[in-house]
């Protein structure tokens, strides 16, 4: 069954299916009209709402690299220590995941990392203090 829909470049008619237009698409005929409407120069450069100030990631990546050059040394010592075996990956913490990452509590110790989860990781930097849990293994 197709919905009924009205090409938002062109005008035409067509039928769209029902889970496309549950998805948010469906609002075009063709892919000819879709790529008209995906270069629109109204919402080029500041107008664009992804606009992250004419910098390229490389060039906030370098920003970040000299506002925080502490944090980003001991990421790279970290990451160099792994590589070369003198840090092992442990698993999470607080639900012995596997799929960890390393965050340091104190970037002048750059190899004292608490391994976490993505979901742990994220939680811990919400709550701007240490993880709540009692982690696997210590009572």
């Amino acid at each position: 069954m197709l919905i009924p829909r009205v090409c938002v470049v062109c005008g035409a008619q067509f039928g769209a299916k029902p889970y496309e237009v549950k998805r948010g698409r469906g609002k075009c005929c063709s892919k000819a009209c879709s790529a008209r409407t995906a270069a629109r120069p109204d919402q080029s450069g500041e107008a664009n709402p992804n606009w992250k100030g004419g910098f390229t990631n490389t060039q906030r990546f370098g920003r970040h690299k000299e506002k925080y050059p502490e944090k980003y040394l001991a990421r790279l010592l970290m990451t160099k220590a792994i590589r070369r075996g003198d840090l092992v990956k442990q698993p999470c913490e607080v639900c012995g995941s596997e799929e960890v990452e390393g965050h340091h509590d104190d970037y002048s110790k750059p190899l004292a990392v608490r391994w976490l989860c993505k979901t742990h990781h994220i939680e811990h930097h919400k709550l701007f203090q240490p993880v709540l849990f009692t982690p696997l293994g210590r009572d």
